[in-house]
Protein backbone atom coordinates (compact mmCIF):
# COMPACT_ATOMS: atom_id res chain seq x y z
CA UNK A 1 0.00 0.00 0.00
CA UNK A 2 1.19 3.48 -0.83
CA UNK A 3 -0.22 6.25 1.76
CA UNK A 4 1.61 9.03 0.01
CA UNK A 5 -0.83 12.24 -0.12
CA UNK A 6 1.01 13.28 -3.18
CA UNK A 7 3.42 12.16 -5.97
CA UNK A 8 4.85 14.10 -9.00
CA UNK A 9 4.24 14.02 -12.61
CA UNK A 10 6.39 15.45 -15.25
CA UNK A 11 4.97 15.53 -18.74
CA UNK A 12 4.82 17.93 -21.55
CA UNK A 13 1.93 20.68 -22.08
CA UNK A 14 0.49 18.92 -24.42
CA UNK A 15 -0.54 16.31 -22.46
CA UNK A 16 -3.44 16.52 -19.31
CA UNK A 17 -1.19 15.56 -16.34
CA UNK A 18 -3.49 12.80 -15.77
CA UNK A 19 -2.81 11.18 -19.26
CA UNK A 20 -3.01 7.82 -19.25
CA UNK A 21 -0.53 6.20 -21.89
CA UNK A 22 -1.69 3.46 -23.79
CA UNK A 23 0.79 3.13 -26.64
CA UNK A 24 4.31 3.80 -25.23
CA UNK A 25 6.56 3.72 -22.69
CA UNK A 26 8.38 0.52 -20.46
CA UNK A 27 4.75 -0.65 -18.84
CA UNK A 28 2.65 0.75 -21.76
CA UNK A 29 -0.07 -1.88 -22.63
CA UNK A 30 1.65 -4.64 -24.86
CA UNK A 31 -0.75 -5.00 -28.62
CA UNK A 32 -4.59 -5.67 -27.91
CA UNK A 33 -3.99 -4.93 -24.15
CA UNK A 34 -7.33 -2.47 -22.68
CA UNK A 35 -5.33 -0.45 -19.95
CA UNK A 36 -3.55 2.66 -19.87
CA UNK A 37 -0.50 3.63 -17.85
CA UNK A 38 0.59 6.69 -15.73
CA UNK A 39 4.34 7.49 -14.95
CA UNK A 40 4.46 9.22 -11.34
CA UNK A 41 7.81 9.81 -9.24
CA UNK A 42 7.31 9.66 -5.48
CA UNK A 43 9.61 12.99 -5.23
CA UNK A 44 9.88 15.94 -7.97
CA UNK A 45 13.16 14.60 -8.45
CA UNK A 46 12.55 11.50 -9.33
CA UNK A 47 9.39 12.46 -11.62
CA UNK A 48 12.01 14.81 -13.38
CA UNK A 49 14.87 12.75 -14.53
CA UNK A 50 12.01 9.97 -15.67
CA UNK A 51 10.03 12.47 -17.42
CA UNK A 52 12.36 14.56 -19.00
CA UNK A 53 15.48 12.54 -19.30
CA UNK A 54 15.15 12.18 -23.00
CA UNK A 55 15.97 15.75 -23.12
CA UNK A 56 18.46 16.09 -20.99
CA UNK A 57 22.33 16.07 -22.67
CA UNK A 58 25.81 15.79 -21.50
CA UNK A 59 29.27 17.57 -21.76
CA UNK A 60 31.85 16.83 -20.38
CA UNK A 61 31.33 19.78 -18.23
CA UNK A 62 27.66 18.14 -16.84
CA UNK A 63 24.57 17.85 -18.01
CA UNK A 64 21.95 20.25 -19.26
CA UNK A 65 18.32 21.03 -20.61
CA UNK A 66 16.87 23.25 -23.00
CA UNK A 67 14.65 26.26 -21.46
CA UNK A 68 12.73 25.43 -24.49
CA UNK A 69 11.96 22.21 -22.98
CA UNK A 70 11.10 23.48 -19.73
CA UNK A 71 8.68 26.02 -21.03
CA UNK A 72 6.91 23.32 -23.14
CA UNK A 73 7.00 21.12 -20.03
CA UNK A 74 5.07 20.79 -16.66
CA UNK A 75 6.00 19.04 -13.41
CA UNK A 76 2.90 19.03 -11.15
CA UNK A 77 1.56 17.63 -7.97
CA UNK A 78 -0.73 14.58 -8.14
CA UNK A 79 -2.82 14.49 -4.96
CA UNK A 80 -3.70 10.79 -3.55
CA UNK A 81 -6.92 10.42 -2.55
CA UNK A 82 -6.78 6.57 -0.89
CA UNK A 83 -4.06 4.55 -0.65
CA UNK A 84 -2.84 3.06 -3.71
CA UNK A 85 -2.23 -0.53 -3.98
CA UNK A 86 1.06 -1.23 -5.75
CA UNK A 87 3.05 -4.41 -7.01
CA UNK A 88 6.57 -3.49 -5.66
CA UNK A 89 9.37 -4.03 -7.73
CA UNK A 90 12.18 -2.69 -5.54
CA UNK A 91 12.74 -5.37 -3.06
CA UNK A 92 14.02 -8.59 -3.79
CA UNK A 93 11.65 -10.96 -1.40
CA UNK A 94 9.00 -8.98 -3.84
CA UNK A 95 10.74 -9.98 -6.91
CA UNK A 96 11.30 -13.57 -5.58
CA UNK A 97 7.30 -14.11 -5.39
CA UNK A 98 7.11 -12.97 -8.70
CA UNK A 99 9.58 -15.64 -9.62
CA UNK A 100 11.57 -12.46 -10.85
CA UNK A 101 15.19 -12.08 -10.80
CA UNK A 102 16.26 -8.66 -9.23
CA UNK A 103 18.47 -7.93 -12.08
CA UNK A 104 16.56 -5.02 -13.41
CA UNK A 105 14.85 -6.77 -16.83
CA UNK A 106 11.68 -5.64 -15.18
CA UNK A 107 12.86 -1.87 -14.40
CA UNK A 108 15.28 -1.51 -17.02
CA UNK A 109 15.31 -4.39 -19.35
CA UNK A 110 13.80 -4.46 -23.14
CA UNK A 111 10.62 -2.72 -22.77
CA UNK A 112 8.50 -5.53 -24.05
CA UNK A 113 10.00 -7.63 -21.02
CA UNK A 114 8.77 -4.85 -18.82
CA UNK A 115 5.09 -4.65 -20.95
CA UNK A 116 4.26 -7.99 -20.78
CA UNK A 117 4.70 -7.88 -16.48
CA UNK A 118 2.81 -4.98 -16.66
CA UNK A 119 -0.13 -6.96 -18.52
CA UNK A 120 -0.18 -9.47 -16.53
CA UNK A 121 -0.32 -7.82 -13.39
CA UNK A 122 -2.65 -5.69 -14.54
CA UNK A 123 -4.80 -9.06 -15.62
CA UNK A 124 -4.02 -10.46 -11.88
CA UNK A 125 -7.42 -11.45 -9.50
CA UNK A 126 -5.71 -8.99 -7.12
CA UNK A 127 -6.38 -6.08 -9.75
CA UNK A 128 -3.59 -3.81 -7.95
CA UNK A 129 -3.43 -0.22 -8.76
CA UNK A 130 0.03 0.18 -10.60
CA UNK A 131 3.31 -0.93 -10.17
CA UNK A 132 6.27 0.86 -7.86
CA UNK A 133 10.00 0.71 -8.94
CA UNK A 134 13.28 2.24 -9.33
CA UNK A 135 13.63 5.05 -11.45
CA UNK A 136 15.94 3.78 -14.18
CA UNK A 137 17.85 6.97 -14.56
CA UNK A 138 17.86 7.64 -10.95
CA UNK A 139 17.65 4.38 -8.95
CA UNK A 140 18.02 6.65 -5.68
CA UNK A 141 14.50 7.26 -6.51
CA UNK A 142 10.98 5.22 -7.18
CA UNK A 143 9.08 5.74 -9.76
CA UNK A 144 5.16 4.50 -9.91
CA UNK A 145 3.46 3.02 -12.95
CA UNK A 146 -0.40 3.79 -12.66
CA UNK A 147 -2.94 1.65 -14.28
CA UNK A 148 -5.86 3.28 -15.48
CA UNK A 149 -8.24 1.91 -12.67
CA UNK A 150 -6.82 4.45 -10.35
CA UNK A 151 -7.77 7.35 -12.26
CA UNK A 152 -10.19 7.98 -10.24
CA UNK A 153 -8.27 8.07 -6.78
CA UNK A 154 -6.04 11.47 -8.47
CA UNK A 155 -6.38 14.92 -9.15
CA UNK A 156 -3.70 16.95 -10.28
CA UNK A 157 -3.53 20.27 -12.37
CA UNK A 158 -0.59 22.08 -13.67
CA UNK A 159 -1.46 24.94 -11.67
CA UNK A 160 1.18 23.47 -9.34
CA UNK A 161 3.49 23.18 -11.90
CA UNK A 162 7.09 23.60 -10.13
CA UNK A 163 9.20 24.32 -13.02
CA UNK A 164 7.63 27.61 -12.68
CA UNK A 165 9.20 27.82 -9.18
CA UNK A 166 12.68 29.02 -9.29
CA UNK A 167 14.01 27.93 -6.18
CA UNK A 168 12.53 23.98 -6.61
CA UNK A 169 13.82 23.95 -9.97
CA UNK A 170 17.20 25.11 -8.56
CA UNK A 171 17.01 22.50 -6.50
CA UNK A 172 16.02 19.71 -8.67
CA UNK A 173 18.47 20.65 -11.10
CA UNK A 174 21.34 20.98 -8.87
CA UNK A 175 20.01 17.82 -7.13
CA UNK A 176 21.26 16.19 -11.07
CA UNK A 177 24.13 19.01 -11.49
CA UNK A 178 22.43 19.92 -14.78
CA UNK A 179 22.51 23.34 -16.47
CA UNK A 180 20.16 25.47 -18.10
CA UNK A 181 20.83 26.49 -21.48
CA UNK A 182 18.55 28.78 -24.08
Amino acid sequence: MLRETSLFRGHKHRYRPLHFNRTVGRFAPPDGQAFGTLYLGEDEFGAFIEAFNQGVGSTPLGLFISATLLRQSCLCMVQVMRPLRLVNLTAGAALKRLSADADSRIGDGPHVVSQRWAAALWAHPDQPDGLIYLARHAPDHRSIALFDRAAEALVANCASNLLLDPRRLGRILDHFGCAVIP
